[in-house]
This record gives C-alpha cells, structure tokens and sequence, in this order.
C-alpha cells in the first residue's frame, strides 16, 4: 500500500489565512493521522515511508493531542505481535525517535509510561539486533527516563554483553541518561571507571566511555572525581595522541559546566601547550579557542596567557599551529578590557604581527586583531589609559604606514571593516 497523495499536501507549507487555517488544523491533523494509522496497520508489508511521515506530522502539529497517540502507536508498533516485528521496521521507527526526541516533554505520564513498557520488553528478546535498536531508543528517550530507576537498571544489565555492538549501543543509552539525570550520573560513575581500568576491554570501548565522562559535573563532588580521574588518565604510558585528546576535551567540558574549576584548567591547558605532539598542541589550543569563543569562560583568562599565546604565534613553525593561535588571540579581542590589559603591558612586541599582514593564511586574521586593536586604541574609554600615548601612538601610525605599504586588501580592510580612520 503506497503512500495516498493527499498526505504530502496536507503535510505542505499552509497557504490559507492564519484564521482559516486555525479551523482546519485539528481537523487535518486528525485527518493525517487516521490515514497514517490506516496505512501502517492495515498494510500487508512494512511500509517505512509511512512511518517516517510522522516526522514531519509531529513537526507540523506539535501538541500534546497528537504527540501521546504517535508515539503509543510507534511503541505498539516497534512491539510487534508477538515480538515478531522485523528489524528494519524498528530501524525505521528509531528514525523517528531520532528525528522527533524534542517533541516527547509534551508525553503526559500515563502515555509514557506505556510507551517505555512496549519498548523496553524487546530488551528480553533473544535477538540482538532488536536490543541493539531498543537501546538506541531508549538513549533518544533519556528525557523521560532521568527518574526511571527500573528502566536505567535494564539498560545497565546489558553492558556485559559479548556482542560489541550492543555494548556500545549501550554506551550511547548511558551517555544520553547522564547528560539528563545527576543520580543516574552519580550511580553509574564506578562502572565508567571500571570499564576504563578494565585491561579486557577495548580500546574503542574504553574510548567511549571516556567520552561519557564529560556529562558527569552535576554537583561539585561528581565533578572532582571526574576531573582527577581524568588527569590521572594522563599520566598512562599506553596513551596515543587520540586517548589524549579526548581526556583534554572532556577536562576541558568538565571546567565549562562547572566554573568553579575553570581557573586552574586553563592553567593546566597553558602547561601542557609544549606536549610533544603537534597533534596534542592542535588539540588543547582548540580547547583554548572553545573557551574564548564564550563569555562566560572568556573572563576567566589573565594577560600572561595572552602573552603566551602571542609567543606562540611568533614561534611556532607549523602553519596550522600558527594560525590557531591567532585565531585564540582574536577570540582574546572581543573582551576589551582583558585586551586592553595586554596590550597596554606588551604594545611594543605587536610589531612582530606585521610580517603576517600579507601572509596568504594569516594575511585575514591578522588584519583582523590589528583593526581591533586600531579600534580599541581610538576607543574614549580606553585611549587615555594607554601607557606611554606618544608611543603608542607612534607604533599604531607605524602599523598603518605599514598597511599602506603592503596590500591594498589589507589597508581596505581595517577602513571597511572597522571604519577606523587613518590618522590617530
């Protein structure tokens, strides 16, 4: 049974006035759904295209009216009779939850909890692929599973399992649960660590679950284990340059939840810039930019790591490494009192910054900071607490002599950008 074609009009962009559409909205809705309902139930094969039609009916008619029957029916549906639903029907239905998990706050509890019992009985069946689908499910369902005991317990039950992909569709459900629920995050901590010690497991596994403990900072003690464990990872001689790239990002989300950690991070991120690896060096200063790309981890940074950073700039002789730096260090610009900060101890050294100016990588980036920094010197809350004015004045004249002289996109680009005259 095909798809009947009035289904994608009625599902199409509504032309009719907002008055003439609010009378016919339940009413196509309702249309809709008994259609899809009809066409599913009553087909002799599996009708996937059918099944993925309610995304797009949920996204139209978002309410609660419609979203507690669609999703009873896809829980009946992934049930199947007599547990005999075949796979790709599921694999189809886990589409849905997939596409449509942000409609399920609208759930009342008794749907929920009916939902949750058909999907979760597939859990006992002897087939591993249909457990592998109902853990992925159940992970796009974390929402409405934060304070469900009883179910985070049967999900946890299958961690053992000698098929690797249920494992890890198991450790998708459990990172889905942690980002939601600070018991569920609290009771499964231990297990994590176990798994991470566990020298049977592998190291994809292991990786994994790594990766889950980014999610576990909802109350300060949570968060501390977290990180100290996490550093004491570090400190393995088994470790390649991915394992410890991911540590660092998962330290480096730790701090972002939770402030309080914030300060000594990005000190333990500036310490470890001279790591060995180009790899691990590209990696923190990645978690450097995360962290100045925000405004509420930006204040957390001093002058010192300015500097360090335009050290780098300067030293660095790989060019991806150069020109993550200097992208730091315009991320730096946008709190100007930070910036002001730097550049009123350090004005001297910013003439190093003009070799890059008509460089082809870094010839944009660097036109970038310089305007800034033109921008916030000619700034009346700043300009008169400059150190040493004349001077300055005479450096930032010297850098726009040096701009004349360079490209005619560069001098363009601090005057269209910025506006920021010539003269100072």
């Amino acid at each position: 049974m095909s798809i009947p074609s009035s289904l994608p009009i009625l599902l199409a962009d509504n032309k009719q006035s907002s008055t003439e559409y609010e009378e016919d909205l339940c009413q196509d809705a309702l249309s809709i759904f008994l259609e899809l309902q009809k066409i599913i139930d009553q087909s002799d094969k599996e009708n996937h295209e059918a099944i993925l039609y309610i995304i797009k009916f949920l996204d139209k008619y978002p309410f609660p009216i419609f979203v507690n029957p669609a999703f009873l029916k896809l829980a009946e549906w992934f049930l199947g009779n007599n547990l005999i639903a075949r796979n790709t029907l599921r694999s189809t239905i886990l589409k849905v939850f997939q596409k449509s998990s942000h409609h399920l706050i609208r759930l009342n509890q008794a749907t929920c909890d009916a939902a949750l019992k058909k999907i979760t009985m597939v859990l006992y069946s002897n087939d591993p692929t249909a457990r592998i689908l109902t853990l992925r499910i159940l992970g796009y369902m974390s929402q409405v599973l934060y304070d469900r005991v009883d179910i985070q317990h049967s999900v946890l039950q299958h961690i053992n399992s000698t098929n690797t992909e249920e494992v890890n569709a198991v450790l998708f459900a459990i990172d889905k649960i942690c980002e939601r629920s600070s018991t569920f995050a609290n009771n499964v901590i231990d297990l994590l660590i176990s798994i991470i010690q566990d020298d049977q497991r592998s190291p994809t596994v292991k990786l994994k679950t790594i990766k889950i403990l980014r999610h576990i900072h909802h109350t300060y003690p949570l968060a501390e284990k977290s990180i100290q464990f996490c550093k004491n990872l570090l400190t393995e001689s088994n470790n390649d340059d991915e394992r410890t790239a991911t540590i660092f990002r998962v330290l480096t989300i730790l701090a972002k939840k939770s402030l309080v950690h914030m300060p000594s991070h990005i000190n333990f991120l500036f310490d470890n810039l001279d790591n060995k690896s180009q790899a691990i060096q590209y990696s923190i200063l990645e978690d450097i930019l995360m962290l100045t790309k925000k405004e509420n981890t930006l204040t957390f940074f001093q002058p010192n790591h300015i500097l360090v950073i335009f050290h780098k700039i300067i030293d660095y002789n790989e060019e991806i490494l150069k020109l993550k730096a200097l992208n730091i260090l315009y991320s730096f610009t946008n709190n100007k009192d930070l910036y002001f900060s730097f550049l009123n101890q350090y004005m001297d050294l910013f003439q190093k910054l003009f070799e890059f100016i008509t460089h082809y990588n870094y010839g944009i980036i660097t036109c970038k900071i310089l305007a800034k920094s033109i921008e916030l010197y000619n700034d009346a809350s700043y300009s008169s607490q400059f150190h040493g004015t004349g001077s300055t004045k005479l450096l930032l004249n010297q850098l726009v002599n040096e701009l004349d002289n360079k490209t005619t996109f560069s001098r363009n680009y601090v005057r269209r950008k910025k506006k920021i005259p010539f003269s100072i």
